[in-house]
C-alpha cells in the first residue's frame, strides 16, 4: 500500500499536542465540560448524532477527500488526549499498532468498528481534539512553508550567480549533497559534459526545497537560513560598493581633486565590512575573490581619486583576501577561486622573457597594487603601506603563536606572494635612483624598507627569485644605488620631454669632453645616451645628512646575502653581478670599497 503521508510528521505538533491538550480545552472555551454539561439528546436522536460525530471527525482528518484516513494518525492523537486525566476512553485495541509499524487505511466504516465504544461525549471531545490538531497542524504547516520559502529564496539569490557552491560547508551534509548536484550540473551545462547529462533538469524550486526538508522542522530550515544570511550580506555590500564606485567615477573629482567626503566615508565603510566578512569565513572570502574583488578594489586604489583612508582600508581587504592562498587550493568547488587568484598574482608570468615594459598590461592585479601603493604622492602615505606590505609578507616567516602561519619551528616557509609576476621587477624599478625623478623612491627611509621588502619576497622564492632580480635589472639597481652621488653629474628635476630634448641638443653638440685623468678605467663606464658618466639627483640624497647612507649598506648586505649557500650560491651571485657591464667599476670606486662582495 506504501506509506501513507501523515499529517503529524511533524515532530513539534505531537510532542506540543501532547503537552498542550488541557491547556487547548481551556482557552478554546472549554469545549470539553460544555459538551459535558449539554443536555442528552433524545434517544431517538442518539445514533444520529453519533454518526454526524464520526463523519466529521473522518472528514477533518481527510482533507484530501481520498476516503481513508490513517490509523497511525488516528491513534497519535487519540494518545495524545490520554495526558487529560479527564479522559474517560483509552485507544481502541484495534487502533494499537500490532508488532508492525506499517500504517494502514482506516475507512469511515472502520472507523464506525473502531470507536463504537465511545459515547457520544467521548466523541464530541474526539471531534474538538480532531479540529484543533488540523488547525494547528495547518498553522506549523504555514509556518514550515514560510520557512522553507526563506531558505529557498536565499539560496536562489546565490544560485542565479554561481555562488551556491561556497555554502556547502555551512549547511547539513544533505542539504550540502544536494547543493553539491546543482552545482555539478552549472559545470555540465558549461562543458556540455555527456556524463552528467542527468543532473541538468535539476533546480531550486519550490517543490524540490518542500521534498529536500520533507522531514526538517521550521526551526532547524530557520537555522539552515540564518547560515545563508552573512552570504547575502556580504555579496550586498560588495554591490553597494560597486554602485559607490560608479557614481565617483561619473561625478568626477571635485574641487580639491578628490571625491566627495561622504562618498569617501562610505567607501571606507563598506571596504571596512567586506574585510571583516572575509575574516570571519574562507567561503565568505571565496565569494569575494569570485566576483573579483580582487581586481575591482585594486583599480580603485589604481583611481587616484580616493583618500588615504580608502587605499588603506581596500589594501587590507586585498591582503586578507590573499592570506587564504587559494592559489594552493586543491578543493574543487574552490577552482575559480584559485585560478582568480593565480590571476591576480600573475603566476604564469615567464621570468625568462625580456621585460622592457613593466607597464605594457594593466590588468588590475598585485604588481598595479603594490606599484600604486609605493607611488602615493604623500611620504607618510607610502611609508604606511610599505610598512602594511611588509608586515604583511612576514607572517609567513612567523609561528602561529606569534601572529604568523607556520605551525612549528620545522614547517617549511611559503613562498611570497609577492614573488610572482611583475612586483620584484616593479619593486627594483622604484630603487633605481638613475631612472627618471617621476619614477623611483627619493626619500632614503623609504628605500631603506623597499630593501627589506625585497630581500624577504626572494629568500624564499628560489630559481624563479633569481630570474625575476635579472628581469629588473637588479644588478644595475644595486650598483646605482652603492655610487650614490659619490660621482657623475648632477640631473635636472624636469621632466622627461624636457630631458629628451636636452639630450638630443647635447648629443648634436657632440657631448663633452673629459679630462685624460678620467679616460682610463675604472673611470670610463658604459652608460646610455649621449652622456658617458653616470648621473644622479641630489634630492634623492637629502636624507643622507640626518638618517645616514643606510639604504647602500642594505644594498651590499642584500648581495652577500643572496651569495650564501642557504640562498644563490657564490657562483650564482657572481654570474647576476656579472648581469651589469659596470659592476666592477662600481665596487672598486665606492668608498668604503666594498672588499667582501
Amino acid at each position: 500500500q506504501g506509506h501513507l503521508e501523515s499529517r503529524l510528521a511533524f515532530p513539534e505538533c505531537r510532542s506540543f499536542l501532547s503537552r498542550q491538550w488541557p491547556w487547548h480545552a481551556e482557552k478554546l472555551g472549554g469545549l470539553r465540560s460544555q459538551a459535558a454539561m449539554a443536555p442528552c439528546p433524545p434517544d431517538d436522536d442518539a445514533p444520529q448524532l453519533r454518526e454526524t460525530l464520526l463523519g466529521d471527525i473522518f472528514a477533518a482528518l481527510d482533507q484530501k477527500q481520498r476516503g481513508f484516513i490513517s490509523r497511525v494518525e488516528l491513534t497519535h492523537i487519540l494518545d495524545a488526549m490520554q495526558s487529560d486525566a479527564s479522559v474517560t476512553f483509552s485507544v481502541p485495541e484495534a487502533l494499537k499498532p500490532m508488532g508492525s509499524s506499517r500504517d494502514t487505511r482506516v475507512t469511515l466504516t472502520d472507523l464506525h468498528q473502531c470507536l463504537g465504544d465511545l459515547t457520544e461525549a467521548d466523541l464530541e471531545d474526539v471531534k474538538w481534539f480532531v479540529e484543533s490538531v488540523v488547525k494547528v497542524e495547518g498553522e506549523l504547516r504555514e509556518v514550515w512553508r514560510v520557512a522553507v520559502r526563506g531558505w529557498r529564496e536565499r539560496a536562489e539569490r546565490l544560485h542565479n550567480r554561481h555562488l551556491h557552491g561556497y555554502l556547502l560547508s555551512s549547511q547539513p551534509e544533505r542539504i550540502s549533497r544536494w547543493l553539491l548536484l546543482r552545482t555539478s550540473a552549472e559545470e555540465a551545462k558549461e562543458k556540455a559534459s555527456v556524463a552528467s547529462v542527468g543532473l541538468l533538469g535539476l533546480g531550486i524550486s519550490q517543490q524540490e526545497v518542500e521534498v529536500l526538508f520533507a522531514d526538517e522542522t521550521a526551526e532547524d530550515i530557520n537555522r539552515c537560513s540564518d547560515k545563508i544570511e552573512p552570504f547575502l550580506v556580504a555579496l550586498e555590500t560588495r554591490d553597494r560598493l560597486t554602485e559607490a564606485y560608479k557614481r565617483c567615477a561619473e561625478e568626477g573629482p571635485g574641487p580639491s581633486s578628490g571625491v566627495d567626503t561622504s562618498l569617501d566615508a562610505s567607501a571606507v565603510e563598506l571596504l571596512g565590512m567586506l574585510t571583516g566578512h572575509a575574516e570571519c569565513s574562507r567561503h565568505l572570502a571565496c565569494l569575494l575573490i569570485h566576483e573579483d574583488t580582487l581586481g575591482f578594489v585594486t583599480g580603485l586604489i589604481r583611481s587616484g581619486i580616493f583618500s588615504q583612508a580608502v587605499i588603506s582600508e581596500g589594501s587590507k581587504l586585498i591582503m586578507v583576501l590573499l592570506s587564504y592562498r587559494l592559489n594552493d587550493s586543491t578543493k574543487e568547488e574552490e577552482k575559480l577561486c584559485r585560478q582568480r587568484v593565480a590571476d591576480y598574482l600573475e603566476m604564469d608570468f615567464d621570468c625568462t622573457a625580456p621585460c622592457t615594459n613593466l607597464q605594457a598590461e594593466v590588468s588590475n592585479n598585485i604588481a598595479d597594487w603594490v606599484g600604486s601603493l609605493l607611488a602615493l604622492p604623500s611620504d607618510s602615505g607610502r611609508g604606511e603601506m610599505l610598512d602594511a606590505l611588509i608586515r604583511h609578507d612576514e607572517r609567513r616567516l612567523l609561528l602561529e603563536a606569534e601572529g604568523g602561519e607556520r605551525r612549528d619551528e620545522a614547517a617549511p616557509v611559503a613562498a611570497s606572494l609577492f614573488s610572482f609576476g611583475r612586483t620584484v621587477p616593479l619593486v627594483l624599478r622604484r630603487l633605481d635612483v638613475s631612472s627618471h625623478h617621476s619614477a623611483h623612491e627619493h626619500r632614503t627611509p623609504m628605500r631603506t624598507h623597499l630593501w627589506k621588502f625585497l630581500l624577504n619576497v626572494l629568500s624564499s622564492a628560489g630559481d624563479r627569485g633569481r630570474q625575476l632580480f635579472r628581469v629588473g635589472s637588479g644588478m644595475q639597481v644595486i650598483c646605482n644605488v652603492l655610487r650614490g652621488s659619490s660621482w657623475g653629474s648632477e640631473r635636472a628635476e624636469i621632466t622627461l620631454q624636457e630631458e629628451e630634448d636636452r639630450e638630443e641638443e647635447e648629443e648634436l653638440d657632440n657631448g663633452r669632453q673629459l679630462d685624460d685623468s678620467q679616460t682610463s678605467w675604472p673611470y670610463v663606464e658604459l652608460c646610455e645616451g649621449p652622456r658617458n658618466e653616470p648621473r644622479f639627483y641630489r634630492v634623492d640624497f637629502l636624507d643622507d645628512k640626518f638618517y645616514g647612507s643606510k639604504d647602500r649598506m642594505l644594498a651590499a648586505a642584500f648581495l652577500e646575502y643572496m651569495s650564501s649557500d642557504t640562498m644563490w650560491g657564490e657562483e650564482a651571485a657572481v654570474e647576476e653581478m656579472m648581469q651589469y657591464p659596470n659592476t666592477l667599476q662600481v665596487l672598486c670606486r665606492i668608498r668604503p670599497p666594498s672588499l667582501g662582495l
